[in-house]
């Protein structure tokens, strides 16, 4: 379509529009058939303004137009009465519409219709044609799936609007989920249809006026009259379910969700009280297990050839495989004979195959050299992280009140090996 065509269409479009306007309150003798030829003489204009302004535009003026001067002279009161009133108008004059200027005649009327109808809408404070777009969004709030209201154009174009301000009022009355985008000959006539039925709206617009586009003026003005009827009504909450398939709100599992190969073992769930726990002891298990590799490698010695407090005999390295294996068990330890905890350290240790031993010997393990045998009954019963703890707890003063030197105490005097011995 050319721009003169388009320009032809609005033009014909806003004079249908305000025509159907001003016969809303214009008495039916003096209806308005031809806008630009009707309103020439100043009369029609007149009781137009007295009735939508509820006062007279003048106290006498030529109500027998036979003359030219005589349009001149109703319409150059009309102009003053307008001037009164605050109402702009630019570059229009009475010759212009005596004249017949299509579109200055169409300007005076919408500056007619914005003065006297847009303005008097007021939502939240805003007035004119914000406060009625404002209305709009705030009434079709309930159906974002259907409408977005954004201007007094396109957002109408296709009817369904106008069908979803009915139902945002009148639930009842238009299945909204049954209408379609794509059909918006059937949408537009359903709603002026039923706003003209139902709720007396006279029909400014026509299905045919939108076929050469959608006029922001005229869909101003007949919004203006619909906002004149729902404006006053409570609009009722509705509760409804968007027909457009809405994100879920749980997202899909990503990479990061997926299981581990790990997660298929049956290891049993920690709870967030007790993992700061359990690092704390198996640190203490690491840091002793340490302690005790390191110490045993230097000091081990054969059972019964160098008293305490003399150099100590090397032996063989000790395996750290073979002390895990033997820290491992975590029930009471079984009696073994040395020669069995030999074979199971790989180390050699003196003394009969048939002496009875604990699982951990003390060639390996010098805190139990001084230790008697009921400490070691009651030892080889307790676990195996409070065991370690509580000879290490028991033996360091129990030695140093005894006069026992210490393998942490190297470095430090140590006293005579005579002493030593008397006290062993």
């Amino acid at each position: 379509m050319s721009k003169r065509a388009n320009d032809e269409g609005w033009v014909e479009v806003q004079k249908h529009t305000f025509t159907r306007w001003a016969n809303v309150f214009l008495p039916p003798e003096m209806a308005v058939d031809d806008l630009y030829e009707d309103l020439k003489d100043g009369l029609r204009l007149i009781a137009l303004l007295e009735r939508i302004s509820n006062k007279p535009v003048a106290a006498k003026y030529n109500r027998v137009v036979k003359y030219r001067i005589h349009m001149l002279e109703n319409l150059n009161l009309i102009f003053g009465f307008m001037a009164k009133e605050n109402v702009t108008v630019t570059n229009i004059g009475s010759s212009d519409i005596v004249d017949c200027n299509s579109k200055l005649v169409l300007g005076l009327m919408w500056t007619i219709i914005k003065h006297y109808q847009l303005a008097d809408i007021s939502v939240h404070g805003v007035t004119g044609k914000e406060g009625l777009l404002l209305w709009c969004k705030e009434s079709l709030e309930a159906f974002p799936d259907i409408v977005s209201i954004t201007n007094f154009t396109s957002s109408w174009s296709n009817g369904l609007a106008f069908c979803a301000l009915i139902h945002a009022f009148h639930p009842t009355l238009v299945d909204l989920d049954s209408l379609s985008p794509a059909r918006p000959v059937e949408n537009l006539t359903l709603a002026f249809t039923l706003l003209e039925a139902t709720f007396d709206v006279p029909p400014l617009l026509q299905v045919e006026d939108f076929e050469v586009g959608v006029d922001e003026k005229s869909v101003l003005t007949y919004l203006a009259l619909v906002f004149r009827v729902f404006g006053v009504l409570e609009r009722p909450k509705i509760v409804r379910t968007p027909s457009f398939r809405e994100p879920d709100v749980a997202t899909d599992a990503t990479d990061d969700d997926a299981p581990d190969e790990d997660d298929s073992n049956d290891a049993p769930d920690v709870t967030d009280d007790e993992a700061p726990v359990i690092d704390e002891v198996v640190a203490e298990e690491d840091s002793v297990k340490n302690v005790l590799i390191k110490e045993v490698s230097i000091d081990a010695a054969p059972i019964g050839e160098a008293p305490i407090g003399e150099a100590p005999v090397k032996d063989a390295p000790i395996e750290e495989a073979a002390f895990e294996e033997v820290v491992a068990s975590d029930g009471p330890t079984e009696p073994a004979t040395v020669a069995s905890v030999a074979d199971a350290l790989g180390g050699d240790c003196k003394g009969s195959a048939a002496t009875p031993v604990a699982v951990s010997p003390t060639r390996r393990f010098w805190f139990l050299r001084a230790s008697g045998p009921g400490t070691l009954v009651v030892l080889s019963f307790l676990p195996r992280a409070r065991w370690l703890r509580c000879c290490v707890a028991l033996y360091a003063p129990v030695g140093r009140l005894c006069g026992l030197p210490l393998p942490i105490d190297r470095g430090l005097p140590v006293r005579p090996a005579a002493s030593a011995t008397t006290s062993a």
